[in-house]
């Protein structure tokens, strides 16, 4: 199918500041150009903007294996609620991305019905002050203490920081008495950290390999290698493991007992949900036939092609 590809050459740039970026777009340089959240109002009504909603979920991973304080689910789930998502999503980020209560992001995959696999989720994760609160206060009566310090691991960031400064005044406005110490750590130092354990609560991301709610789900069997948590539930293992096995020849009950294992994986609060990524950006509407995907590859150009180029 060699007929299909019709460009010759494709040049990419990796240009490190935004603004400068976006000069190079907007006086012709290049074809296209990510938006950061400050220039999307500017730019959101250009016929060449688009927004793309991507497969990838962000969450907070709270760690039980450090700090015993977070063994107790109560205070799990008032953090968890305690965070304004939709405000964050509008406000900081302002770049089509989503609030979620969930680990699976939306419209990504859907089951033999025909429906959205989130379709048949529940979650109590959702954003709740004052449910918040009271989680808090049987977490404070359990623990027997009414002040709790915790650490706050990120990237290192800019955007990080404001992220992490954001999350931080939500939890201590919204449940006073807790500390929530940031500390910022490069890529790599981060990772490390998180795969040892070596954190209260992370701020953490996960994008599918394959089309399939599994490539999300095994993340958090006991001892997986990304699980991180120190999560463990056999009945969840259970579940992963039957749909990962005999369930595959009954899709239905496969699907049924995914979605299931999601929901009871969310009522133990190992994580806070926090949004699905969105991506704003203009293209130059004379390139044609550019296609993005939610899972794998990012985009596929085999079939792009530029038309009208002089004539923008």
């Amino acid at each position: 199918d060699k007929d299909k590809v019709k460009l010759k050459q494709v040049n990419y740039q990796v240009i490190k500041e935004n603004a400068t970026a976006l000069n190079l777009y907007t006086t012709g340089k290049i074809d296209s150009v990510v938006l950061t959240p400050e220039n999307v109002d500017k730019y959101k009504n250009d016929k060449n903007f688009v927004t793309e909603k991507e497969a990838t979920t962000f969450f907070l991973r709270i760690n039980k294996t450090r700090n015993k304080d977070l063994e107790n689910k109560n205070l799990r789930l008032a953090i968890a609620k305690s965070i304004d998502k939709e405000n964050y999503v509008d406000k900081l980020l302002n770049n089509g991305s989503v609030a979620v209560d969930t680990l699976m992001p939306k419209e990504f995959v859907q089951g033999p019905d025909g429906k959205d696999y989130i379709d048949g989720v529940k979650s109590n994760l959702n954003y709740d002050a004052a449910e918040a609160k009271k989680y808090f206060d049987k977490a404070k009566a359990e623990l027997g203490k009414d002040k709790i310090k915790l650490e706050f691991l990120t990237y290192d960031s800019d955007v990080s920081k404001k992220d992490a400064e954001y999350v931080k005044e939500q939890v201590e406005t919204n449940l006073p008495g807790i500390e929530l110490k940031v500390k910022q750590q490069p890529f790599k130092q981060k990772l490390a950290l998180e795969s040892k354990g070596d954190y209260d609560i992370a701020f953490a991301g996960w994008g599918p390999d394959y089309p399939d709610p599994m490539t999300f789900l095994d993340m958090f069997v006991t001892d997986g290698s990304h699980n991180q948590t120190g999560y463990s539930n056999k009945e969840y293992d259970q579940m992963i493991k039957d749909a990962k096995g005999p369930l595959l020849k009954d899709l239905d009950k496969r699907w049924t007992t995914m979605q299931d294992a999601e929901t009871l994986f969310l009522e133990d609060a190992a994580i806070a949900p926090m949004y699905q990524r969105g991506t704003s950006r203009l293209r130059q509407g004379y390139v044609k036939n550019y296609v993005t995907h939610k899972f794998a590859g990012d985009s596929t150009l085999k079939e792009t092609y530029i038309e009208g180029k002089d004539k923008k």
